[in-house]
């Protein structure tokens, strides 16, 4: 494995057709996904219901639902405020 820092990233579901703001077509749930916070890329099933109310809302249950760990290419609490703030990016970013 290489030396570099690794990072959470969210991955929308590419190819999960959603609408956040009732437009034409069928609606289909939004599935987030972080990867570098867990031994495997993890699902956030409360992260995705929390969406519905808000961003905050979002992002406090992925506090909940991902323990990220220390180590030597970043510290969990790095990982932690990077997956929130990588969460609102996409948020800001597709409305």
């Amino acid at each position: 494995m290489g030396g570099g820092v690794q990072v959470p990233f969210i991955d929308s579901g590419r190819g999960v057709p959603c609408s956040r703001h009732g437009g034409a077509g069928p609606r289909r749930a939004l599935r987030v996904a972080l990867g570098s916070v867990a031994p495997t890329v993890v699902r956030l099933p409360k992260t995705e219901a929390a969406l519905e109310i808000s961003v905050e809302q979002a992002q406090r249950a992925l506090r909940e639902e991902i323990k990220p760990i220390d180590d030597i290419r970043s510290t969990a609490e790095y990982r932690l405020r990077v997956a929130c703030n990588l969460l609102a990016r996409f948020w800001r970013e597709t409305s």
